[in-house]
């Protein structure tokens, strides 16, 4: 009797740890968020160079353009100024000189800009990505430009839409 008292309850122990569970927590999931904001950066900047081809020009065609590479994040505008003196002789006159620039873009935006005094400013529409620009202008001062060094600045800014 002992015996089979034995074995019952060896049968029903055994049948009570087979239907335990173990107890257990529903899963989570963390979640991680956050805002890019739309914004343009320029980098890889390199100068160009000017050449003289006549006694009264000066331009970077048959010298080296200027290259810079704009990263946008989202839509953005490009514009570009008239190229602006910066260094010249002392006797240059820049009143009768005409400046004027082309910026021709490639990558993730295809741009042709041409920019002068007249003009002033003239614009592009960026896009996401890297866009690799290439800068030429050329001053024509009408007369003989005086001996000396010239420095021209062509500035730009990509504003964010």
């Amino acid at each position: 009797m002992i015996r089979q008292t034995l074995i019952a309850s060896a049968v029903v122990l055994s049948s009570t740890l087979a239907f335990v569970s173990t107890a257990q927590a529903n899963p989570v999931e963390v979640l991680f968020g956050g805002t890019v904001t739309n914004s343009c950066t320029f980098s890889n900047k390199v100068d160009g160079t000017l050449t003289a081809p006549t006694n009264s020009t000066l331009t970077s065609t048959g010298a080296t353009p200027g290259t810079v590479t704009v990263t946008c994040s989202g839509p953005a505008t490009l514009n570009v100024n008239a190229p602006a003196i910066k260094t010249a002789p002392v006797d240059y006159n820049d009143a009768t000189t005409v400046k004027s620039a082309t910026v021709a873009g490639t990558g993730a935006a295809s741009l042709n800009i041409t920019v002068d005094d007249t003009l002033g400013v003239a614009t592009g529409a960026l896009v996401l990505g890297d866009t690799n620009l290439t800068v030429d202008m050329s001053a024509d001062h009408g007369t003989v430009l005086p001996a000396g060094d010239y420095q021209f600045g062509v500035t730009m800014t990509a504003t964010a839409l």
